[in-house]
């Protein structure tokens, strides 16, 4: 089997916004479903994963690079593969190709939950899956980061019905459309995400109010969300001009 799982995307209205270019919570949809593509190819996807282990898979950290934005109508190639697994966590890498070039890429870090211990699991109980995969790497692991300076606050927002998943948690997705909700149109028509870095830290709940801070300095944003009791994210953003 190629270590290296491909699919082709059309990008439809839907997968893009007002700019008519690739919306960057659809892309890390695209990366969720591709990574779910492969995993299932090896026996662990999302229900056999559950039904026989009592495991999920859960994104901890993401880095997303892009080179430039596709426009509606655009078909996109998107390739995904596991690098060798760690103790605790599998680190993933996805590749964005179109027909002029490379589109973009990614790096991520997905560990193993236990459903009833609520605790990681070592990626050793899924036996040799991903223990000797060697495609290089095209993206460096996602890196730590710290808030840079002072926080502001950026207001808050409550998980609604729209921005969960299927266990009531606020979909990993769903982050990139908070952050850009925090700016306005002309910011984003004239500014495109060429880094985003993402640290999810805890869940969000269905119902549950996040207050959101934030760092602007040139050229980038650090911003984070917290309830009373944790902080349920922390992004670094790196902006350009379209």
């Amino acid at each position: 089997m190629d270590t290296v799982y491909t699919k082709e995307i059309p990008l439809r209205s839907v997968e893009v916004d007002f700019n008519g270019t690739w919306m960057p919570s659809n892309i890390f949809e695209t990366m969720q479903e591709a990574a779910e593509d492969d995993a299932a190819r090896y026996g662990f996807g999302r229900i056999p994963l559950a039904q026989n282990w009592g495991l999920a898979w859960v994104l901890t950290r993401i880095h997303l690079q892009m080179e430039r934005y596709p426009r509606l109508g655009t078909w996109v190639r998107v390739s995904t593969w596991a690098l060798r697994a760690k103790t605790h966590f599998v680190p993933r890498q996805f590749l964005f190709e179109d027909d002029e070039g490379i589109v973009g890429r990614a790096s991520s870090q997905w560990m193993l939950l236990d459903l009833q211990a609520r605790s990681v699991a070592r990626t050793s109980v899924l036996g040799g899956y991903a223990a000797d995969f060697d495609v290089p790497p095209v993206l460096d692991d996602p890196r730590k980061f710290r808030a840079p300076g002072e926080l502001t606050s950026a207001g808050t927002r409550l998980v609604r019905y729209s921005d969960v998943d299927i266990n009531a948690h606020m979909n990993n997705t769903k982050y990139l459309n908070w952050i850009c909700d925090l700016y306005p149109v002309p910011f984003l028509e004239s500014m495109q995400m060429q880094n985003c870095r993402i640290a999810y830290v805890t869940e969000a709940h269905l119902g549950e109010e996040v207050t959101l801070l934030k760092h602007d300095a040139p050229g980038s944003t650090y911003i984070c969300g917290r309830t009373q009791d944790a902080t349920i994210f922390e992004a670094q953003v790196d902006w350009a001009a379209r």
